[in-house]
């Protein structure tokens, strides 16, 4: 229900939280899926990339270091791939 709503929601800083949010509820749950996080963490990220704020940084290590008992699963690995892009600074356009 959350991400309907989010879903909703102008924000796209909105949407990413609550995704990133999910997906660490799956690696939380009594029966893990980690890639389906994985997915969701990088659904989340593509959609921030070009300008994430520090919660969706802060939070995407966070969901990194929860996945890292599955690090040698490809999605795992492209998610902590995708989190370790935001945080290397945009150049600023003149």
């Amino acid at each position: 229900m959350a991400v309907q709503v989010a879903d909703r929601s102008p924000s796209m800083w909105s949407r990413c939280l609550v995704r990133l949010d999910l997906a660490t509820v799956l690696l939380l749950s009594d029966a893990p899926d980690p890639e389906q996080a994985a997915a969701l963490g990088i659904e989340a990220l593509t959609t921030t990339a070009g300008n994430p704020i520090e919660s969706i940084r802060r939070r995407s290590n966070e969901l990194v270091a929860r996945a890292r008992p599955w690090q040698q699963t490809g999605p795992v690995t492209e998610l902590a791939e995708a989190s370790r892009a935001l945080a290397i600074p945009v150049p600023a356009r003149r």
